[in-house]
């Protein structure tokens, strides 16, 4: 039976270091089967002394079938969605098509699409005037996860333009409060340095203006739209 050198680091896959003689130091490693054998434990000590750190001596065959058994997975990379995975063609992709391509994408699990694909669609503040980007948001156990999209307005916006491309992401629009309002966050001047805006609808006739501890404005689409465009306006 043979010993190895060890130590206890919670970094490793078995929540220990197994080392081995390197060209003038020790290597540690994941894998005790990489371990420099020893035929004794006083042998093995004798290698523990050559380096400074709280090492132990332990039978190699222990931490080996242990090692066997570890079905530990370091990560899982999901698999590139083919039917997905194209880049933005400026002659036949129009503002919706990004608008489609970027609420899929968000759906999707993170890598789902490649870099190369993914830079090559436009954000949506580059093609939309009133629709900024789509954002995510989890519950509060972590469990689910909700989506929206950020939006924003000039001083000058038309109301029907606002009108026109807010209703492209109601339907899409799963980020609910507590009192049923879909919550779709305000990109204005300030950038969040003081609050957070959020404009929020559950009819047509019942619309706000919050920032998540009181409501700014209530009343109809075009009221709250007046006073977003008046006082979280972003140019």
């Amino acid at each position: 039976m043979k010993y190895i050198v060890y130590m206890e680091n919670s970094f490793c896959l078995l929540g220990k270091e197994f080392f081995s003689k390197g060209n003038g130091a020790a290597i540690g490693s994941h894998n005790p089967y990489t371990a420099t054998q020893f035929e004794s434990r006083e042998v093995a000590e004798v290698f523990a002394k050559t380096f400074d750190l709280p090492t132990k001596i332990g039978y190699q065959e222990k931490f080996c079938r242990q090692f066997d058994k570890c079905d530990y997975k370091y990560r899982e990379v999901p698999l590139i969605d083919i039917g997905h995975n194209r880049n933005f063609n400026k002659e036949t992709d129009d503002a919706d098509a990004v608008l489609a391509w970027r609420m899929k994408t968000r759906m999707l699990p993170e890598k789902a699409t490649s870099s190369a694909a993914y830079q090559s669609w436009p954000d949506l503040y580059s093609v939309f005037k009133h629709l900024h980007g789509i954002e995510s948001y989890s519950s509060k156990d972590y469990k689910k996860t909700y989506y929206s999209c950020s939006i924003n307005t000039t001083k000058d916006a038309s109301f029907d333009l606002f009108k026109t491309e807010l209703s492209k992401v109601l339907d899409f629009c799963t980020y609910i409060d507590d009192d049923g309002y879909k919550v779709f966050s305000i990109f204005d001047h300030e950038l969040s340095q003081y609050e957070s805006r959020y404009f929020l609808y559950k009819n047509d006739g019942d619309w706000e203006v919050s920032n998540g501890r009181r409501n700014v404005i209530e009343g109809t689409f075009e009221k709250c739209f007046d006073t977003m465009k008046r006082e979280f306006w972003y140019e």
